[in-house]
């Protein structure tokens, strides 16, 4: 280990001294797409992971209306769900791989060895060169793809090459770094792609159709069921509860998947950049700093102080309060509230300790803050909360009057999210990174509920055709 670790430069030390010093000889708008490309190109791979679930989600809904073609089978669809819900993980396992590789190698940064003059800052010391994360992230993401879809993988796998080359040329790698990522990721998600064919059987169990409708309900005997007029005029008379709020669980299913990609692209780009700001989050900063008034800067620390503390646990209780039916069941209602909310903490604490992403400089603060940047604890426990009281509420008022109240809830949360970020104690991918936990535990938490969650329906029997014989 010893010898790879100083003898980096050994290897390929040529190659990459003649790769930087031709990247400054080309243009600076040359390097500058390079430099973004290397930066937020692992986006890309988010977006053809959503449209990759996009095309699956069309196909699975698409199965039960046309006719299957002689090689497909009708179990296809599912197998093509269930790949395409195993992508992102498959990413961030070929990530935690490749980075327990390089624990064993340490391996220091071409620019800190050679010290040639690069496209990018060089990355400081301890932050170990082989291999590549940036190489294994985007070959599995490729692999993967390719493996689900190949007009998708036609795309990410000259992205993910492109992404390797970028990782030598702006000066952060050496080429054998590079190769060995790619080969990490290759193998992590040719490996782990065929074992999610055998998550089809739970996509199937998802698939839960609609009772046929048009058909006259009759008893186990094959006679029609009778009401008397009086217990008909009655049941109308009396008061039914008001329906709650249903939600497909394949809506929820989607909605979750949807967050938790984004999210876990989000947290791989923090933890591959080392919580090094993207652009975007430097120019939100400066711009927070320039136009910090003192009545908006007042009235934004009186807004961030309602996203934490006992507020988000008092609308919590209040939610369980509106959903519940009697008094036993607000009291369920609230507990489990109250237990969404204090799971989504602590899920929140584990990946702060995890990613452990510094906050912005000490000196743009404009409010007490503690603890790692990312996600942002007050842009989580806000959408929580706020979500949950929505729930409480659509549970206990009708919809039209229901929807201005939930649309008055989700400007509050979003209101406390844009004010940490206008205080300066957290960047807009901590804030934004914190909405979208929010919302995936939320979509989870409502499979809970036996209310907002159709359940199927027994087919009814039908009523059979009279006899012909007499």
């Amino acid at each position: 280990m010893t010898d790879l670790a100083f003898g980096g430069a050994s290897i390929d030390g040529g190659l990459y001294t003649s790769v930087t010093g031709f990247a400054q000889q080309m243009p600076s708008f040359l390097n500058s797409l390079v430099s973004y490309w290397t930066d937020l190109g692992l986006g890309v791979f988010a977006l053809l992971m959503l449209a990759g679930w996009w095309r699956a989600r069309q196909r699975l809904g698409g199965s039960t209306r046309r006719r299957l073609t002689p090689g497909e089978g009708r179990h296809a669809a599912p197998v093509t769900m269930a790949m395409a819900l195993a992508v992102p993980v498959v990413v961030v396992l070929a990530y935690v791989a490749n980075d327990v590789v390089k624990s064993f190698f340490h391996e220091q940064r071409p620019c800190q060895t050679l010290h040639v003059v690069t496209v990018e800052p060089c990355p400081g010391l301890g932050d170990w060169s082989f291999p590549s994360n940036h190489s294994a992230i985007a070959a599995s993401a490729a692999i993967a793809l390719l493996l689900l879809d190949r007009r998708l993988g036609a795309i990410a796998v000259p992205a993910a090459l492109l992404m390797g080359a970028s990782r030598v040329w702006v000066g952060a790698h050496y080429p054998h770094d590079v190769v060995v990522g790619l080969v990490v990721g290759t193998l992590v998600a040719a490996v782990l792609m065929p074992l999610a064919r055998r998550a089809a059987p739970l996509v199937e169990r998802l698939r839960r159709p609609a009772a046929p409708a048009g058909r006259r309900a009759v008893t186990p005997s094959g006679r029609r069921r009778h009401r008397s007029p009086v217990l008909d005029a009655t049941a109308r008379a009396r008061p039914r509860p008001r329906p709650a709020p249903r939600c497909a669980p394949s809506r929820l299913v989607a909605t979750a998947t949807l967050c938790a990609v984004l999210f876990a692209a989000a947290a791989v780009t923090v933890a591959v950049r080392h919580g090094a700001p993207l652009a975007p989050e430097r120019a939100a900063l400066h711009w927070s700093t320039a136009h910090r008034g003192e009545p908006l800067r007042s009235l934004a620390g009186a807004l961030t102080t309602t996203g934490t503390g006992v507020v988000p646990y008092l609308m919590a209780l209040l939610a369980g309060l509106l959903a519940g039916r009697d008094t036993s069941g607000r009291i369920r209602a609230a507990a489990c509230a109250v237990l969404v909310l204090a799971a989504g903490q602590a899920v929140r604490y584990g990946l702060m300790a995890l990613l452990a992403r510094p906050r912005p400089p000490l000196a743009d603060w404009a409010a007490q803050a503690s603890g790692h940047s990312f996600p942002s604890g007050h842009a989580t426990i806000s959408a929580l909360a706020a979500g949950l009281l929505a729930w409480g509420v659509l549970h206990r008022t009708r919809p039209g009057t229901g929807r201005p109240w939930c649309a008055l809830l989700a400007l509050w949360a979003v209101g406390v999210g844009l004010t940490r970020v206008y205080l300066g104690v957290h960047w807009a991918g901590d804030v934004l990174a914190g909405w979208l936990l929010a919302a995936a535990l939320l979509s989870l938490a409502l499979l809970l509920d036996p209310r907002a969650v159709p359940r199927p329906r027994p087919p009814a029997a039908v009523e059979p055709p009279p006899s012909a014989w007499p």
